[in-house]
């Protein structure tokens, strides 16, 4: 078993048609900067969330019209990357080879986390969007929201 070399700066991919909701959860989004309702601090933290959920779900979906929001050279010092690697390790049946090529693991992680994302916008969200906008989030929970529903997917993961 070999460790591929670090490639030079691979990027983490999001389907665009979550971009609004980063954009938004996000205090570093366009839309967060105007308001007081993010949630959370980068996007790296919201990846890794929906990756996680996405997991716990079983649910993994391919992302194939996306941007790069960040970069493995942007999460690599984070705490997310450990925990994203795990959730790669785990969602493989423990593969070593997912873990050890940074490519494979980051595309791992971009389905699961778009499967996160499509999970959240299902159960919560689509009740709260229009035309790509998220509708009077002063006036809902949705810190709560994501709360309920991380307690009602979570199993034995390890």
């Amino acid at each position: 078993m070999t460790v591929q070399a670090e490639p030079k700066n691979p990027d983490f991919r999001v389907n665009d048609r979550w971009r609004f909701l980063y954009e938004t959860l996000c205090r570093r989004g366009k839309i967060a900067q105007d308001n007081e309702y993010w949630i959370f601090e980068k996007y790296t933290q919201l990846y890794s969330f929906a990756a996680a959920l996405g997991f716990n779900v079983g649910k993994k979906n391919e992302v194939k019209t996306s941007y790069t929001p960040f970069t493995l050279n942007e999460i690599k010092e984070d705490p997310e990357w450990p925990t994203l690697r795990a959730i790669a390790w785990k969602a493989s049946d423990c593969n070593t080879e997912t873990i050890l090529d940074y490519r494979k693991t980051i595309k791992l992680c971009d389905e699961l986390a778009d499967g996160g994302m499509q999970y959240l916008f299902d159960e919560f969200f689509a009740a709260h969007v229009k035309d790509n906008f998220l509708l009077r989030p002063k006036h809902i929970d949705i810190e709560g929201a994501l709360s309920l529903i991380v307690m009602g997917t979570r199993r034995q993961a390890f």
